[in-house]
């Protein structure tokens, strides 16, 4: 795996929060990791791996064209469009996080409170 993406940190986050979420809220231990280790959240990975390495060897590449050229885009695009190239990996976090938040939502995630105070209404 590579830093390129920045992932590395939060998905900690978001793998720690959901683990100790789902061992909370069961009593078999190897239920609650299995439903952890999902096949969703593996792809979702996956693609984040693949993403941050080809970020990484467009970077780090031993053709000078290609180094420049990256050099070049990094310095004269705006900054947003490569932020936001950037940001779509985090969808992977993003919806491992919401789903754990669904399923328990005394975790206390707001669209959970929002979604209960229109019911009420």
């Amino acid at each position: 795996q590579t830093p390129f993406l920045g992932q590395g940190a939060s998905s900690a986050l978001v793998d720690a929060f959901v683990c100790c979420a789902r061992l909370a809220h069961s009593r078999d231990v190897r239920l609650a990791l299995r439903a952890y280790d999902s096949e969703e959240r593996r792809a979702g990975m996956k693609t984040m791996v693949q993403e941050a390495r080809k970020w990484a060897l467009i970077s780090t590449s031993d053709r000078m064209f290609t180094r420049f050229s990256f050099r070049q885009a990094c310095a004269w695009l705006p900054l947003r469009w490569i932020i936001l190239d950037m940001m779509k990996q985090d969808k992977t976090n993003a919806d491992f996080f919401l789903k754990v938040t669904m399923d328990f939502p005394e975790c206390g995630h707001s669209s959970c409170s929002e979604d209960e105070n229109e019911e009420d209404d």
